[in-house]
């Protein structure tokens, strides 16, 4: 029971580990791919960009994720706790630098990274089979003196 609970925990981690890191690369990419700033010019600037991952390097490092592990073996943080100090972060954007020009509120990635995780916790195993909480339940009793 105790593998299972540690493998699906690796799992969740894991992917949890794997929303953050994908969007630091979307984030770093060379201006040959896509950009995630909604104004962003092909060799433009990349202003938006700088401000996003400077705010989630911050927040990451406060919070000793970073840079983001490897591996959900070197990750102290539970399952929920790693989710919080992702959902926490404070990503900052440019707003809208100068009047007319676009606005760049709408590229910040909070609510897309928390729903993100949200799907990663949506599709996380049960660590419990049907016999292991039978198994809890009795050794439960066992152990409950009134």
């Amino acid at each position: 029971m105790t593998e299972r609970i540690c493998a699906v925990r690796n799992e969740t981690v894991d992917a949890l580990l794997g929303v953050m890191r994908s969007f630091i690369e979307l984030l770093t990419v060379v201006d040959e791919g896509p950009r995630w700033c909604r104004h962003a010019t092909f060799m433009g600037p990349h202003r938006c960009e700088s401000m996003i991952l400077g705010s989630m390097t911050f927040c990451l490092t406060r919070a000793g994720l970073c840079p983001v592990p490897e591996d959900a073996g070197s990750v102290e943080h539970s399952i929920l706790g790693l989710y919080e100090a992702f959902a926490n972060l404070v990503i900052h954007d440019i707003g809208q630098p100068v009047k007319g020009e676009g606005d760049h509120r709408g590229c910040n990635p909070q609510e897309y990274l928390v729903e993100q995780m949200k799907e990663v916790l949506a599709r996380m195993r049960s660590p419990l089979r049907e016999g292991d909480r039978e198994q809890l339940d009795a050794q439960a009793k066992r152990l409950y003196v009134p």
